[in-house]
């Protein structure tokens, strides 16, 4: 397997404003392949996700937007 391609996941991510008792709660629901297709169309699955590293990952990246727009 090449590991120097690009892969890209599917992933759809939805964002909830309220709990079930209508209360504010904003959290986002995410849903990730277990794998990527390369520019060429060739499948890698991928059996782990590390996700202590996605959750900074995604933590950092929205934080960083949110200054970005909003000003830090």
């Amino acid at each position: 397997m090449n590991k120097s391609k690009n892969y890209t996941p599917g992933f759809i991510m939805v964002l909830h404003t309220f709990g079930r008792d209508l209360k504010w709660n904003p959290h986002i629901h995410c849903l990730i392949s277990e794998g990527g297709y390369s520019d060429d169309g060739f499948w890698r699955p991928v059996h782990h996700f590390n996700y202590t590293y996605l959750r900074n990952a995604f933590r950092t990246a929205l934080l960083d937007e949110m200054g970005r727009r909003l000003g830090s």
